[in-house]
């Protein structure tokens, strides 16, 4: 099936040639709205999912909630997904089209979020007092470019120094997308044994640097609520580690 005609006030749908399958509508000056006005309703060929219509940005809109989670989805996995969500029979080469053009337009809109970046951190300052957000950028040929975040609400620090023991979990994990980085997270256990987040920070990559960037803006934080002696466990393993102002200085007891 395809449109022999597609104007504006006129279409003209066929089938193939053996099929007498035809359906024509036109549209008066005056009136809004279209009219058909011949039908013949015999359709004597089987259906098929190729369809003419289906055009690269009308299946990347389609995609996109798919990319958004799996970038790296392949051709032919999306081939799949097409025929199996819309019904649709598309080539290799028009997934591929529609594939480029959906992450263009994620990767787009993430790159314009990296522009009100500051705007968001002076929102959560704003709706969330006595809390802390610290942003690292380097100077590039354009302007400044990205570089950490640190974000450490206050009512999470605060909850956590004042009703939980003093023991912190660390642990990281990839950013999957364009750009990358490492999301370092610490969290804590409150009196009925259940994870309470107390801070995060998005890096460039996990590293001796980052981490003890992370955990000096972390230490700063808690130890203005409360000073105590804080003990670390790493990525769930039984390696305890305790960390001790003394001076302005931090101190390591293995």
């Amino acid at each position: 099936m395809h449109l022999e005609k597609n104007e504006k006030t006129r279409i003209v749908v066929k089938c193939t040639d053996t099929c007498p399958f035809n359906m024509r509508v036109i549209k008066s000056t005056h009136k809004t709205y279209f009219q058909v006005v011949s039908l013949d309703p015999i359709h004597q060929c089987h259906t098929t999912g190729k369809n003419r219509q289906a055009k690269p940005n009308l299946i990347a809109r389609k995609l996109i909630p798919i990319l958004r989670h799996t970038p790296g989805m392949r051709i032919k996995a999306l081939q799949t997904e097409c025929k199996t969500r819309w019904g649709l029979m598309l080539s290799r080469f028009q997934v591929y089209r529609a594939k480029t053009k959906a992450l263009e337009m994620i990767e787009g809109s993430m790159v314009e979020q990296y522009k009100h970046l500051r705007s968001f951190g002076e929102e959560l300052l704003r709706s969330n007092p006595g809390s802390t957000v610290l942003i690292k950028s380097d100077l590039g040929k354009d302007g400044p470019v990205f570089f950490r975040i640190y974000v450490c609400f206050n009512a999470c620090k605060t909850a956590f120094v004042r009703h939980c023991r003093p023991l912190i979990g660390l642990d990281g994990c990839f950013l999957k997308g364009r750009y990358g980085g490492q999301l370092l997270t610490v969290v804590g256990k409150d009196g009925n044994n259940q994870m309470i987040p107390i801070a995060f920070a998005i890096v460039e990559a996990e590293t001796r640097d980052s981490w003890s960037w992370f955990t000096n803006l972390l230490l700063e934080d808690l130890n203005k609520i409360q000073h105590r002696r804080w003990s670390f466990i790493s990525d769930q393993q039984k390696v305890f580690i305790s960390y001790l102002i003394i001076n302005c200085q931090l101190v390591c007891y293995c």
